[in-house]
């Protein structure tokens, strides 16, 4: 599918900062020698693709705000194709905001944070890192970057809001899982907690915060029934132990690309999930 023509970045607000670093962290993904490659045949074309994507994002970068008032549409599918891993911390902590948090404090802060007395919670922190990401460069020592960056998790989505919206897009299976004894809390709980970076291969997880850092919650349950949706056939065949490891262990061979696109397919109306907000809420607030 084709995306949508990006704008020139003629007209976009003056930022030095922003495209000196954008310069920098586009330089090392097209190296001198691409700009032959990509005159040639063969490969060429996908050359030409990745440069032409790379010169959009990197427009959009420039004035991000600005597309995110005028253009939101186009902004919209470009994330929805994937962030380039070069310009997805920039565009992470522009859409988070969190760049203008760093400018409202003094310069040298987090380092200094840094360097204050481990907190009591530390070590469940440092614990639960390595259980959800042992491979990851970024995660291999206790105080690497990725370990001092990681974000709180957003609050709890309820797995009681994925069962009924389960009931309602795969009836047949959601009755095979009851019949089975098996519980949405017992395997979806982690997807919501974790916003699935625990136990989902790397690529799926940036793919999927990408979506939810810009457009919000209903990501996370569109991908929740992705999962289940890609598994079915072989849901269906199996009983309580196997189910439970299917819904825990299987989404590390799930691919990026299939997951998303069959999320993006699944149309939940943000009312209903507001409806099944308040209706968890209100169970909540009854009486036992």
């Amino acid at each position: 599918m084709r995306t949508a023509a990006v704008p020139s970045d003629e007209g976009a607000s003056e930022d030095d900062e922003s495209r000196s670093e954008l310069d920098t962290l586009t330089a090392p993904s097209f190296p001198a020698e691409t700009a032959e490659r990509a005159q040639s045949g063969g490969e060429g074309w996908k050359y030409r693709n990745d440069l032409r994507s790379l010169h959009q994002w990197r427009v959009i970068c420039i004035d991000i705000d600005r597309f995110r008032t005028n253009n939101r549409d186009l902004l919209k599918q470009k994330i929805r194709h994937g962030v380039p891993d070069c310009l997805r911390g920039f565009v992470w902590q522009k859409l988070a905001a969190s760049r203008n948090l760093f400018n409202k404090h003094p310069e040298g802060l987090y380092q200094r944070l840094l360097r204050e007395p481990e907190a009591v919670c530390e070590g469940d922190i440092s614990r639960d890192i390595s259980r959800t990401f042992p491979k990851h460069l970024l995660f291999r020592e206790r105080s690497g970057l990725g370990s001092a960056q990681q974000a709180q998790p957003p609050r709890a989505a309820s797995a009681g809001q994925f069962q009924r919206l389960l009931q309602a897009h795969m009836p047949r299976l959601h009755d095979h899982l009851r019949a089975e004894n098996v519980d949405a809390t017992m395997y979806a709980s982690q997807w919501f907690m974790t916003v699935f970076t625990y136990n989902f291969p790397f690529e799926v997880m940036v793919r999927v915060w990408d979506i939810f850092l810009a457009e919000g919650i209903k990501i996370v349950f569109r991908v929740a029934l992705a999962t289940v949706t890609l598994q079915q056939d072989e849901l269906f065949k199996e009983s309580f132990e196997a189910i439970l490891h299917r819904l825990k262990c299987s989404p590390t061979t799930l691919k990026a690309e299939a997951l998303v696109q069959t999320a993006l397919s699944i149309k939940i109306p943000i009312g209903v999930l507001r409806e099944l907000e308040s209706e968890y809420d209100d169970n909540r607030r009854q009486p036992t």
